[in-house]
C-alpha cells in the first residue's frame, strides 16, 4: 500500500505508479490510496491552500489516476 506522496503529479507520483505496474506479476495487485478530486478546481483550491501553508502536499484529480 502507498499513501501520501509529496511531490508533483508529473515528478513523482505517476512514473513511481508506473514503474510498480511494470513490475507486477499476473494477478498481482497493488492498493493505492490518495484523496483526489473529480473537479479540476476544487484541486487547484486545495493545493493553493497547502503552497500557502508551506506545505509539499497536494491533491490529485482523480482523472489521472484513473488513466494511470
Amino acid at each position: 500500500m502507498m499513501r501520501s506522496v509529496s511531490t508533483t503529479w508529473e515528478a513523482g507520483l505517476l512514473p513511481a505508479l508506473l514503474h510498480l505496474h511494470s513490475q507486477a506479476r499476473k494477478g498481482e495487485i497493488f492498493l493505492h490510496q490518495t484523496a483526489s478530486f473529480e473537479d479540476k478546481w476544487d484541486a487547484d483550491c486545495l493545493n493553493a491552500l497547502y503552497r500557502h501553508m508551506n506545505s509539499d502536499k497536494w491533491y490529485p484529480q482523480s482523472a489521472n489516476l484513473k488513466a494511470a
